[in-house]
């Protein structure tokens, strides 16, 4: 690699190539060997060993290849750049230099590869220095060569500005541009004038949008300039003076990228710091397995910035503390799993048992639900509920502080003030009736559809998965009056976009990893350690873990003993949890009634990704929705059944009348005219003989049979 300095020549450092007999060779290091000073190379993934005197002799210098130096930084291309004197752009460049250093260690942004060459500087090496120390000592650097300003706080401003704008984050806001209103040309102004002039009449947008917009109309009227970003904003600022546009409007919804949903003073401004949750009744009576119909409830939690639903359950009868605290839990899981009777991975009395470890002789097999897809995974800091008998818990509230997760609960008879999660009941309902001709929600009998007995309606788990396939493949992609186009507030967004929008900007969302973090959610007694278990309500637990606590947890001589904080799911009673004292980890404790050992819940490995983006550039339209719609009561009317109690009964009848229909091949005329309802007709098309069809379409076979 030849230096720019030294005209002609080329130096030998490690990771420069050489071609030694035209042979391209890659200097690894200099050695000290028998003979001398020797240079290690690397070619053909193959060490070699020259002296210095057989390098020079095999070395053509006249064909070394030039290589282009890698360079991380970008120098700007803009007419501000360059309307700037050479000199100035040469101290800004070095000053740029010097910033990337602080950041990444290298002057060129290639800190491993410079690790590589030998070239890192190990006073700003980021892997043993701290940002601190590379400024304080790059401010002692500067001062020492006479470049101003060298301060440690100026290197943090212009470090801010770097990172911010790049090189031009060096030119702007430090100096005059010679660029303002009345250097503009009048075209140009007069339509950026115009467009200051419409937006009193519109809903405040960020000034993020508003230049983005602004640089749009521009584009739009023909005009094929384009500003930066600091410019634009210079010259909104000056062009709006005196127009008010910086006060939030009255009456006028908040358009900015952060959704603006208030309950009294709270705004939401990121995905899950503001959720909603109710309940309410099914409009259709679901089919259980046991009892035949019955009422059900679904309680939902909606966030209010995305308005995604993050949390769905049907519940059997009246929903209880438990299950709001369980549907709290399934905030902060990023898939949604399959549910239903008879797969039970969400049952009706229990905690979900997500994977399943089967030992036999073929050795170990793990057993995970079927997904149905990914959903948005959050931590909510509020959560917007009703007096409801279900939310006024001593178990719910002590859930929620344990998670950090703040209760607000809303005055009574006012439900608008969670009137988010209340429209979402609509198409709660939406879905309901797309398998029922009517529904009535309601708890009399009398109201229930009148069908075979239930065999084609929805058991509670299938009301589950379809439930969530419509908010996940139709209600997700739907857009809605309150969201908005961040780059257009004219058009509305789904909550889809809303949250490509986020992830675009701030880059991730919180997902709860912890997955013995369910256990947070459930009841608390505090117990002591018996010599024989744990004694809770009637029922005694035991496991060789627990018996070895004694040590730790039971009295002693003149030490009193300690209760130990046992959380238990107050319908499932095989299992209770405790923490040990020592190593904080959870162990789960059986009954000691011959009830053999569980695995903890949500025990698989960490998901790998939480939320993933939606390809489409726009929202469904009404005849898209409709389609899918009809496309979703289609594949639950006819798919539903898999794998389910109806479809054995369904595969059972088909098996029926596939046998007798084969019977009926063999059987005489005679036979089939006593059957009845059998339209035998005879057709004369083949002279040669004569054929009689039989129509078994009663039968709901859908065709015909051919007898000679």
């Amino acid at each position: 690699m030849a230096d720019a300095g030294v005209k002609g020549h080329s130096f030998l450092r490690p990771g420069g190539l050489v071609d030694l007999d035209g042979v391209i060779h890659r200097m690894v290091r200099f050695e000290r060997g028998p003979a001398g000073m020797e240079v290690v190379f690397t070619v053909a993934n193959e060490l070699v060993r020259l002296t210095l005197s057989e390098v020079y002799q095999r070395v053509r210098p006249t064909t070394m290849p030039q290589v282009r130096v890698p360079d991380r930084l970008e120098l700007p291309t803009s007419w501000i750049w360059h309307a700037l004197n050479e000199a100035e752009r040469q101290r800004l460049e070095r000053r740029a230099r010097d910033l990337l250093e602080l950041r990444s260690g290298s002057r060129r942004g290639l800190a491993e590869l410079d690790r590589l060459e030998g070239l890192l500087d190990p006073r700003y090496d980021p892997t043993i220095t701290t940002l601190g120390e590379r400024v304080a000592h790059k401010s002692r650097e500067l001062r020492a060569r006479g470049e101003f300003p060298s301060s440690e706080s100026q290197l943090y401003r212009q470090l801010s500005m770097f990172d911010q704008d790049g090189v031009l984050g060096l030119v702007h806001r430090n100096r005059r541009i010679p660029l303002g209103v009345a250097e503009l040309p009048d075209d140009v102004r007069e339509v950026l004038q115009e467009f200051v002039a419409e937006q009193p009449d519109r809903p405040r947008v960020d000034n993020t949008v508003l230049a983005a917009l602004a640089q749009a109309r521009l584009w739009d009227t023909g005009f094929e300039v384009s500003f930066t970003a600091d410019e634009m904003a210079r010259l909104l600022g000056e062009l709006t003076r005196g127009q008010a546009l910086h006060r939030e409007a009255k009456s006028r919804r908040n358009r900015t990228r952060d959704v603006g949903r208030t309950y009294g003073s709270l705004t939401a401004s990121r995905p899950g710091e503001l959720v909603q949750i109710d309940a309410t009744e099914t409009t259709m009576h679901p089919w259980f397995p046991r009892v035949g119909r019955a009422k059900a409830y679904i309680l939902s939690g909606i966030d209010v910035y995305t308005r995604m639903v993050v949390a769905c359950r049907v519940v059997a009868n009246a929903p209880s503390s438990r299950d709001v605290a369980m549907l709290l839990w399934d905030m902060g899981r990023p898939q949604v799993t399959r549910a239903g009777w008879p797969y039970q991975y969400q049952l009706v009395r229990g905690l979900p048992r997500f994977v399943t470890l089967t030992a036999g002789s073929s050795g170990l097999r793990v057993t995970r639900p079927a997904v149905i897809g990914t959903k948005l995974g959050i931590r909510p800091s509020f959560v917007v509920m009703d007096h409801g008998r279900e939310n006024e818990s001593l178990h719910l509230l002590s859930a929620a502080a344990r998670n950090g997760i703040n209760l607000i609960y809303c005055p009574p008879a006012a439900g608008w003030a969670k009137g988010i999660v209340e429209s979402l009941h609509r198409v709660l309902d939406q879905v309901q009736s797309l398998f029922l001709e009517a529904g009535y929600k309601g708890a009399s009998v009398a109201n229930h559809p009148k069908d075979n007995a239930g065999e084609v309606c929805l058991t509670m788990g299938d009301l589950h998965d379809a439930l969530w396939s419509a908010f996940l493949g139709v209600y997700n992609n739907t857009e809605h009056h309150g969201l908005t186009d961040p780059l257009n507030p004219a058009l509305r967004a789904t909550p889809n976009q809303i949250l490509e929008n986020y992830l675009t900007v701030v880059g991730e969302v919180p997902v709860p990893t912890d997955p013995w973090r369910v256990i947070d959610f459930l009841s608390s007694e505090p117990r002591r350690l018996e010599d024989y278990g744990i004694n809770l309500h009637g029922l005694v637990y035991q496991s060789d873990e627990l018996m070895d606590l004694r040590q730790f947890v039971q009295p002693g001589l003149g030490r009193p003993g300690h209760l130990m904080d046992v959380r238990y799911d107050r319908y499932d009673l095989s299992r209770v949890f405790v923490q040990h004292p020592v190593t904080r980890q959870w162990l789960s404790v059986p009954v000691g009634s011959g009830v053999g050992r569980t695995m903890a819940p949500f025990g698989e490995a960490l998901l790998h990704e939480a939320i993933t983006r939606d390809d489409r550039a726009r929202g469904y339209t009404a005849t898209q929705r409709l389609d899918a719609l009809a496309r979703l009561s289609m594949a639950w009317s006819r798919g539903v059944f898999a794998d389910r109690r109806q479809q054995r009964q369904a595969d059972f009848e088909a098996s029926r009348r596939e046998a007798w229909a084969k019977d009926l091949e063999d059987s005489p005329l005679e036979y089939r005219s006593l059957i009845g309802r059998l339209d035998i007709t005879t057709t004369d098309d083949d002279p040669e003989a004569d054929e009689e069809y039989m129509d078994l379409s009663a039968y709901e076979n859908g065709w015909q049979e051919g007898i000679q």
